[in-house]
Order: structure tokens, then sequence, then C-alpha cells
């Protein structure tokens, strides 16, 4: 018999953040979480399901995101508007990551911004992202739509290729938004 053990709601909750689609656990979360420990602290990602056509130093960098230089270069226009930015979660990486991006930012920036920016990384060294400028009313609109903590954050997972939300059954569609499909 497995052992038993008892945590707060507010670990739970976060715990529940963490979780991607309908069917993770949170087993499987505090695995993929402790994976990801693991792998940076001793620069091994022998625990992690590695795509075969990536070399390891490549799959390292690839828990960093960083598209501040891409937005400068490609939309300075919105780099004054909150961002969420995201890795890509692919597939061939570990069987249950469903080839989304995971956006997440707090409800509050719903009421305080008109637009919410989101970047999407289409490779694993921070030189091309999917990019969404997505207007805070529409997400209000479809609040009910959308995945929010007990601790006031908005999680989303948009799959790469279908532009869709998929942490929620109505899969949400962000594709108007995209600026450069």
């Amino acid at each position: 018999m497995c052992p038993v053990i008892e945590i707060s709601d507010e670990l739970f909750t976060k715990l529940q953040s963490h979780a991607i689609g309908f069917g993770d656990t949170p087993a499987a979360v505090i695995e993929r979480l402790l994976n990801i420990v693991e792998s940076t602290t001793r620069n091994d990602l022998s625990n992690v399901e590695e795509s075969t056509s990536v070399d390891d130093s490549v799959i390292s960098e690839k828990l960093k995101v960083n598209p501040k230089q891409f937005l400068k270069e490609n939309f300075p226009d919105l780099l004054k508007y909150k961002r969420s930015a995201s890795r890509m979660w692919e597939s061939k990486e570990k069987r249950n990551y469903l080839d989304n991006w995971w956006f997440n930012f707090k409800y509050d920036y719903l009421e305080t911004n008109e637009f919410i920016v989101f970047v999407g990384a289409l490779d694993y060294t921070n030189k091309d992202f999917r990019v969404f400028k997505v207007s805070t009313e529409y997400l209000l609109q479809n609040i009910e739509k959308i995945d929010k903590s007990k601790d006031g954050m908005i999680n989303l997972y948009v799959h790469m290729k279908d532009l869709i939300d998929l942490r929620n059954k109505h899969n949400l569609s962000f594709r108007d938004f995209a600026l450069n499909l």
C-alpha cells in the first residue's frame, strides 16, 4: 500500500495550478516537479523523457524561456503590456504533456490592464515565439470558460497547433489574437 500524506489546502491548490490536462494527478505533478528540480540541480536530465532529435545542451535550456529580445526586435510596442511566457511542453518530451504552452497570470491583471501578451516558445533556443495580444475584455467575457485557482491565478494551456485552451473543457480559442501565424 502507498503511503498517505496530508497537505494543506493552499499546497493542494498550488499542485493543481501545475497540473497538465484533466487527468493529471497530484502524484504526477509532484513527480514532474521533482524531475525538473533534480535535472536542474544536478544538470542531469536522465529523469526527463527527451526527444531524440534534440541534444542535451538544448534540453537543459528549454526549462527557461526569455522572449524579451524577440519582442524587442519584432514587437517592441508589446513590451509595455503585462506578459506571460511559456516554454514548449511537448508530448515527445514526456507522454503526459499535451503539445502546449502554459500561461498563468493573476486575475487582478484582468481588471487593471487592457491587454495581456502571451508569448509561447516555438524552439528551445529562445529565438522564435508565437505571440498573442489578448484583450482582457475577451478574457473577462469568457471567465467561466477559464481555469481560475483559489489563490486568484488564471491558468491556460494553449495548444501549440490548435491555439485553444486545453485546461478547460470549453477549449477557448486564442487563434484570433495570434500576431504571427
